[in-house]
């Protein structure tokens, strides 16, 4: 079998339990001369006695005969058992029985299920024999075997999986497939133009779960149900004779497509799609009483919703006259006409009968009954004749108002029209045939018409031996609004059958619905306004030219009575009895009084506040009808609460003064205000003559629904045209023609602030006191301060003296912040203005000063520095000057001459130290002006040793400190590496003879001058090196004892000795 495609969804929202699929039971049974465990039964198996309580037929019908027979047929059944270990857990397929009419077509995944007529025509029986050990349910479809699954696939064998038991055993081994859950899900195949036939598909199930689970229990179980007809059936009662109308063929519009089992309801999305629904093919309407009294079956169809708009189509021919015929065709929809009046439409229920009464016909319309009752098995059907006979009405018009009010019978329809004069005491009086009629008022206009409840009827009391009923009707006491046709109802309680009586208000014009222009006045916009017939109301909405037509029928001449001053009314335009006029609002925002009253038709002054008076020209004074004009906004709503950007604000209207917007003007503001409006607004600005079009707008539309249209009016500045920027009015037009709104937007420019940035740190800027410093060098200009500006919408700078100083590069900038290069050109005092780029009268002055820098300052120009013999006298070797820092700080531009003088720097304090003899300098000068210097001039006197004072006796100078220790004699001694590279004299190691000097001209000193060396501290207890050679590895040297004596000797070469120089 090929498996096809088609989506369907089968609406399950029922229970599936109840009356509408099945009745069912079960029960045990033993039969006479049974055992307990029958003779050659399988003991692992339960017989099961199946109990169809339909009166079913078992054998073939010819389909073109639509009978009783034929809609029992059974020519196919399906009972799939569905088996759970527990009676409360999830059931799986288990096994399938199956009968066929023709048995050499019996599936080959099935046992032979044999039908038989059982006890009564209302029975069939079957004997199921089901395995053992689970609880089992039942379902049963009758006549379909070809089954859709919830997914579109139509059903296959492969798609049913029976439950395995364990070898030898009644334990469950294996599930089966599909689900219980996924079983009820199966609809009928999709039909695409078909129509339904004999044999109809049934359906019915045993859910109640059978307990086989009892090995012990051996006797035959009973399971009773009843089959539900899947399909609805249309009977037809037509006499061609008396309705002129011969019906030769039956189709359905709007008919469901395929229907549900289990429950039996109609397949498809709610509400439909388009797919769900099907055109059947036409029908060809045959049978022994088509067109001569009751056809029964003359269709058959899926079950359907009222919201599908399901309606039969009957084709045939139209009797004109006795020689001519013409083709028709009329739309049966399915619906009833209660006693109140009202139509509704009809669900198309599985298993009901609908028969279609046809009373009357024309070649353009068709009058027809539709009674709806269940479908019973033996097929009973009534000679159901429709009529409209409940009992005889007549209708009295009292003596004192023949003339004015009229009553006419229609006598083909056996209908009065009472025309009723709405003068005092009006009143007439209706008898009927019925002892016990029923009455309904009903009021034409729909449900809110029933309002209009002017007529009121009072059962009279019964006099004499009569049979019917008497009733008067009169215009209900007090009543002062519309008037339009009552319908009375006049209907028997048990029938169902009625008649019925018109009762018009004699020429009182009747508004009627009138179909209103698609566009409002603007031509764009649609039209909100309204006009409803029921309630006389005109819904206006104050609009430019805001307009409604309303129409009447009036048989006399119609006039215009009052209206308000507010309102023109148009001369009508005349279609026979119909008035149509149109109705304009002349001022859109009139101002109506808080309360008004509502206009009557006993009293309406001629200039009514709210109401437009028409009238029966005949009567002015009491045939009249008002329209009450309710006026409605077209309103405008702003939302100013949250303007977005940045520094914007709103200040609501004040008296006349308009609101006002005030918008910062920094660079890339926006302003945002949300607008609610029926249908949108247009920005539209006016800047005023000869100012800069500083701003402009975006409208954008976030939310559309009937009716209202939510935007954002965003509001954007024109960078290029702020400078003069002025207060703006922005009107926002109202599209569709509503009051406009205005507000103002002005340019908020803020204040002006500044900061300043010295690159060279020296130049302030003093934002309290609106001051400035400069400096500026000797030669050249001087481009170290930047000023940053914020102001919104850019600034400008003016200088007043650009000798002094000024801008370099642009002088005016758009930008928030803008950042100024100043130029310091000359010394002395100037201003600097800085101005608002769009608001010129918001600027700031700067007074500014520029000054030169100046050098270092010293508390002293010069010094001398002396060395003096130590054992001469005190010397004078260091000395410190304090420099004073300039604006701009200092630095040392040229240092001393380090061979003569040394220099360091503690802070601002500078000590030189001596080192030789000879005279040099330090200068200093200003960091920021190098041509800004100062010098400090030092002089050096005397014998110096590093730095230090020396000894001088018998005319050599003996350094104070020793140029080596620990040395032996060698040619570092003889080319004097020791001390030649000593500072403040040409230092040399002494020779022999030097040293004998030294010591007072003797190789061994007197005591005198030992004395005076150990005293002062000259020499120390240490053998000094001479630069002449002894002889023999022995070189001279002088040397001191402990005790003070000193002496010139040899000395090996290898001791290590000291070194100290002299010179003269």
């Amino acid at each position: 079998m090929t498996r096809k495609k088609t989506m369907i969804h089968c609406m399950h929202g029922f229970l599936l339990l109840g009356g509408l699929l099945l009745h069912s039971c079960s029960g045990e049974t033993q039969l006479d001369g049974e055992s307990e465990v029958p003779d050659g039964k399988d003991p692992a198996r339960q017989e099961i006695l199946l109990n169809i309580n339909n009166k079913l037929v078992l054998h073939k019908t010819d389909t073109r005969t639509i009978a009783t027979a034929g809609e029992n047929a059974i020519s196919t059944l399906d009972v799939y058992v569905f088996g759970s270990p527990t009676e409360d857990g999830t059931y799986t397929f288990q096994e399938r029985f199956a009968y066929r009419e023709n048995s050499d077509d019996l599936p080959a995944d099935a046992k032979e299920l044999v039908l038989n007529a059982g006890a009564t025509d209302n029975v069939t029986t079957g004997l199921l024999s089901l395995h053992r050990g689970l609880f089992v349910k039942f379902y049963c479809i009758a006549n379909d075997t070809q089954p859709v699954k919830a997914d579109g696939d139509e059903v296959v064998a492969d798609d049913f999986t029976p439950i395995t038991f364990t070898a030898g055993s009644s334990t469950m081994e294996r599930a089966g497939s599909p689900t219980e859950a996924d079983f009820i899900q199966y609809h009928t195949r999709l039909l695409d133009t078909d129509v339904l036939n004999v044999p109809l598909a049934m359906a019915g199930a045993q859910t109640l779960p059978l307990d086989l689970t009892d090995a012990s229990i051996s006797t035959r179980q009973q399971v009773n149900f009843k089959l539900t007809r899947l399909a609805a059936r249309f009977d037809v009662v037509n006499k061609a004779d008396e309705s002129r109308f011969t019906i030769e063929s039956i189709s359905m519009l709007n008919a469901r497509r395929a229907a549900g089992y289990f429950p039996i309801v109609a397949c498809g999305a709610y509400p439909a799609a388009d797919t769900d629904l099907m055109t059947t093919a036409d029908k060809p309407f045959t049978g022994d009483n088509a067109n001569i009294g009751t056809q029964t079956g003359a269709f058959y169809c899926y079950p359907s919703l009222q919201e599908d708009g399901g309606a039969l189509l009957l084709k045939g021919r139209y009797k004109v006259n006795e020689t001519e015929t013409k083709e028709v065709s009329y739309r049966i929809p399915f619906r009833q006409q209660g006693v109140d009046g009202q139509e509704t439409y009809l669900d198309i229920n599985n298993n009901h009968r609908y028969t279609i009464g046809i009373t009357e016909a024309d070649d353009l319309r068709l009058e027809f009954t539709l009674r709806v009752a269940d479908w019973t098995d033996d097929g009973s059907i009534d000679d159901y004749e429709p009529d409209n006979d409940p009992g005889e009405i007549t209708v009295t018009i009292p003596d004192a108002f023949q003339g004015r009010s009229t009553a006419t019978l229609d006598p083909d329809r056996n209908v009065y029209t009472v025309s009723m004069s709405l003068d005092a005491g009006s009143s007439f009086d209706m008898t009927v045939g019925s002892a016990s009629p029923g009455i309904k008022i009903v009021y034409a206009g729909g449900p809110s018409a029933q309002s209009n409840n002017w007529l009121t009827c009072t059962k009279n009391a019964p006099t004499g031996l009569a049979s019917g009923s008497s009733y008067t009707f009169k215009v209900t006491d007090g009543y002062s609004k519309l008037f339009p046709r009552a319908t009375v109802r006049v209907y028997d309680v048990l029938s169902g059958t009625e008649n019925i009586l018109y009762v018009d208000a004699v020429s009182v014009p009747q508004p009627l619905t009138t179909t209103q222009p698609a566009k409002a006045p603007n031509g764009e916009s649609d039209n909100p306004n309204t006009f409803d017939a029921g309630s006389a109301t005109v819904t206006l909405y104050r609009i430019t030219g805001s307009s409604a037509d309303v129409s009447f029928v009036c048989p006399d001449e119609m006039v215009l009575v009052g209206k308000p001053g507010w309102m023109d009314v148009s001369e009508p335009v005349k279609n026979g009895t119909k008035y149509t006029y149109t109705l304009t609002l002349n001022d859109r925002d009139v101002v109506l009084p808080s309360t008004t009253v509502a206009g009557t038709r006993a009293s309406v002054a001629e200039t009514t506040d709210n109401t437009v008076v028409f009238a029966n020209s005949k009567n002015t004074s009491t045939l009249k009808v008002p329209i009450t004009i309710t006026l409605k906004d077209a309103p405008m709503t702003l939302n100013f609460a949250a303007l977005g950007g940045s520094n914007n604000s709103y200040a609501e209207p004040s008296g006349d003064t308009p609101g006002k917007i005030t918008m910062s003007v920094a660079n890339g503001n926006t302003c945002l205000v949300p607008a609610v409006s029926m249908d949108g607004v247009e920005v539209m600005f006016d800047f005023g003559s000869g100012n800069t079009e500083w701003l402009t707008s975006t409208v954008t539309t976030t939310d559309t629904s009937v009716g209202s249209k939510q935007q954002n009016i965003k509001f954007q500045l024109a960078s290029d045209k702020l400078p003069g920027a002025k207060d703006v009015t922005v009107t926002l037009k109202n599209k569709i023609g509503g009051v406009d709104q205005k507000f103002t937007i002005s340019p908020n420019v803020g204040s002006l602030s500044f900061s300043g940035n010295s690159s060279w740190g020296v130049d302030v800027l003093n934002t309290g006191g609106k001051t400035m410093t400069l400096y500026k060098v000797a030669s050249g200009n001087s481009e170290k301060m930047k000023i940053t500006v914020n102001s919104w919408g850019g600034s400008k700078v003016e200088s007043s003296n650009t000798s002094i100083v000024k801008v370099s590069g642009s002088a005016e900038q758009s930008v928030d912040a803008a950042v100024y290069q100043l130029v310091a050109t000359g010394f002395g005092t100037a201003t600097l203005t800085f101005t608002n780029r769009v608001n010129s009268t918001e600027k700031v002055t700067y007074n500014v000063t520029v000054y030169s820098f100046s050098a270092p300052t010293l508390n002293s120009s010069s010094v001398t520095l002396k060395s003096v013999p130590r054992n001469e006298g005190s010397s004078n070797l260091s000395a410190t000057v304090t420099v004073t820092s300039p604006v701009g700080g200092y630095e040392v531009s040229s240092g001393t001459n380090s061979s003569i003088a040394s220099y360091s720097m503690s802070g601002n304090s500078c000590t030189v130290k001596a080192v030789k003899t000879g005279s040099t300098s330090i200068t200093f000068r200003n960091k920021l002006d190098n041509s800004k210097t100062k010098t400090y001039s030092i002089s050096v006197t005397g014998i110096l040793y590093e730095g230090q004072a020396v000894w001088k006796y018998y005319g050599y100078y003996i350094a104070p400190a020793n140029a080596a220790t620990n040395t032996q004699w060698n040619g570092s001694i003889t080319n004097n590496s020791y001390c030649s590279g000593k500072k403040g004299a040409s230092w040399r190691i002494p020779s022999k003879d030097e040293c004998r000097t030294i010591l007072g001209g003797s190789d061994n000193a007197a005591e005198s001058v030992w004395r005076e060396y150990l005293n002062k501290g000259v020499f120390s207890n240490e053998y000094y090196w001479s630069t002449t050679d002894a002889g023999n590895g022995n070189a001279y040297i002088m040397l001191r004892y402990m005790a003070g004596a000193m002496e010139i000797a040899p000395k090996e070469k290898s001791y290590k000795g000291v070194v100290r120089c002299i010179t003269r």
